[in-house]
């Protein structure tokens, strides 16, 4: 009886957590999406060229820390390519250190594509950061955002 009176106990905590995190995320939005909201700030454009056709789209990501590089974006954005080239801007950016990782899904399915690890489709990282066998680390990709506009520039 003790042991179904604590099983019952931990589903209850168990459910009330899930409840929580459901009214959270509709109140708050997606967790672990960091959406910028910041009214004020600088404006990061991206100059993307070098792909290999207009079909698809670009994919990136912007990053303000090297717990959340590669995995929770500070700020994304999707746009279509045009004469081979891309544009892509973050409005609003506060001072501090950011990278910018993007790609070109070609086939739109709002995915990186990979075959056994490799990537398949085109990638690159602010700086021009690569490592042979593993993602750019954020040391080689971070950049400092201050008090001026600035453009990056891209080619695959």
């Amino acid at each position: 009886m003790r042991l179904f009176t604590t099983i019952l106990l931990h589903l209850k905590n168990s459910l009330f957590i899930l409840i929580l995190s459901a009214i959270c995320t509709s109140l708050f939005g997606q967790v672990g999406n960091a959406p910028n909201n910041f009214t004020t700030g600088i404006t990061v454009t991206c100059h993307v060229s070098g792909y290999d056709s207009d079909d698809g789209q670009t994919r990136a990501g912007l990053y303000n820390s090297p717990e959340t590089w590669i995995k929770t974006e500070f700020g994304k954005y999707t746009t279509t390519i045009h004469n081979n080239k891309a544009t892509i801007i973050f409005h609003n950016v506060p001072p501090g250190e950011y990278g910018v990782s993007l790609y070109h899904d070609a086939n739109k399915n709002n995915d990186f594509d990979r075959m056994w690890g490799i990537p398949t489709e085109d990638y690159a990282v602010s700086n021009n950061a690569k490592r042979m066998m593993a993602p750019p680390r954020w040391e080689d990709a971070k950049f400092k955002v201050g008090t001026v506009d600035m453009e990056i520039y891209f080619s695959f």
